[in-house]
């Protein structure tokens, strides 16, 4: 469900008007591509120009699938020059996204669809946003700041951000002051015992509680404490998965009993592959706005988000 052919034009840069612009702190500038002289990137300023006005004018659909053909030539042209000049900053991690993308997925990422999504360079403005709805109203002002964190934290450890989000989703359902029958603290649910080690070890500054209760902060424990257990067990996304919500030791011992643990990570990964879909339908929504009933490019359909994890069974 996205547009082949772009190559690293974002579907909310190639139809800006039809998209809402996100406001960032200076870290992680915006800036408009269009605003980037893209005439010297060769095949883009044509092809923008091409778009602005087919929308402008609202040519019919055969036009526009014209128009998509024309763009899928011209955007061939010297894609790796236009990759360093389009992309904003925070676009710059989709290499890692997607690398993370096929390590958690495994043989089932080319069917999967993670998959359709590869010319999606920015999923920023989805995790912003689905930040801001769904924290509790009190934390929503510092949306901005979470969703950032999330970003950063994820590029550094070469995680997908998407993932993160699904863990943060699955562990406290963006309640910053969430509280597990274990003693887990905040957004991504860590012991206070456990987060002090996981601070220590990476040079994070810790104060008790009142760290966890930070969001930000919990964020840069929880993914430095996967990207722990991601090393321990040779990137196997299943059994860190398991560690980060069962222990390393416990996972283990499951292994030693020849029983691979699933039942978390299968939770996990169905919150992924949920946002995954989510992406690509409002990748298709915005394409398809200013055409109307335009045909559409697609990737391979995606009836069950299951179905792509190959770990259906439940123990």
């Amino acid at each position: 469900m996205i547009f082949y052919g772009l190559g690293n034009v974002t579907f909310d840069t190639v139809f800006s008007k039809h998209v809402d612009n996100i406001d960032t702190d200076s870290s992680f500038n915006r800036s408009s591509s269009f605003e980037r002289a893209p005439s010297t990137v060769p095949g883009v300023g044509p092809a923008l120009a091409l778009v602005k006005f087919m929308v402008s004018t609202k040519k019919t659909s055969a036009q526009a699938l014209s128009l998509i053909t024309i763009l899928a030539m011209l955007a061939q042209v010297n894609s790796a020059t236009a990759n360093s000049m389009i992309s904003p900053v925070h676009e710059l991690g989709t290499s890692s996204r997607l690398l993370h993308a096929k390590e958690l997925l495994g043989k089932y990422y080319g069917k999967s669809i993670v998959q359709t999504t590869e010319l999606i360079t920015d999923v920023y403005p989805f995790i912003q946003k689905f930040t801001e709805k769904a924290l509790p109203s009190i934390f929503k002002g510092k949306s901005d700041l979470i969703a950032q964190t999330i970003l950063r934290e994820s590029e550094k450890y070469s995680f997908d951000p998407v993932f993160v989000l699904a863990v943060i989703t699955h562990e406290s359902r963006f309640d910053p002051k969430a509280k597990g029958q274990f003693g887990e603290v905040g957004l991504m649910q860590l012991k206070p015992t456990t987060a002090k080690w996981i601070a220590d070890r990476f040079d994070i500054s810790f104060k008790g509680l009142k760290s966890l209760r930070n969001p930000v902060t919990n964020i840069q424990l929880g993914t430095a404490f996967l990207s722990l257990l991601r090393d321990r067990f040779d990137s196997h996304s299943q059994l860190y998965l398991a560690a980060y919500n069962m222990g390393a030791t416990n996972v283990n011992r499951a292994l030693k009993n020849q029983t691979w643990p699933k039942t978390y990570p299968i939770r996990v990964m169905n919150e992924y592959v949920k946002f995954y879909t989510e992406i690509a339908l409002i990748a298709r929504a915005n394409l398809a706005s200013p055409f109307q009933n335009a045909p559409l490019i697609t990737g391979p359909a995606q009836s069950d988000p299951m179905d792509s994890l190959g770990l259906t069974t439940v123990e």
